[in-house]
């Protein structure tokens, strides 16, 4: 054992990332990570789709910090919204994929 840790590695408690230990904190976490990650494209995707369209107004956001910060709100429950399905899409197959993996292997 090392002697600079302070907790023993039987002692510690497990991550909420870990899938048998807690099903339903891994799968949110895993999701809200996935929703940081995809909040900047989904923000710059509503930029162009609500910029392109306009016309030749002299101020398109009369008030460029509250549509900043709305957009950005947006777009994370945009991302959260589409990160549940998708982990969860992701965790289904790669179990899927591990036990038929499993069933292949020559003993």
């Amino acid at each position: 054992m090392n002697i600079f840790t302070t907790d023993h590695p039987m002692d510690s408690q497990s991550s909420w990332f870990d899938a048998k230990e807690h099903p339903f904190l891994s799968l949110a976490c895993s999701a809200f990570i996935l929703a940081l990650i995809l909040t900047p494209l989904v923000l710059w995707r509503f930029l162009v789709y609500f910029t392109t369209d306009m016309g030749a107004e002299p101020n398109p956001f009369p008030y460029p910090f509250w549509s900043a910060a709305s957009g950005t709100v947006l777009s994370f429950a945009f991302s959260l919204l589409c990160a549940f399905p998708i982990t969860l899409l992701y965790r289904i197959t790669a179990s899927r994929w591990r036990a038929m993996r499993a069933h292949r292997r020559p003993r």
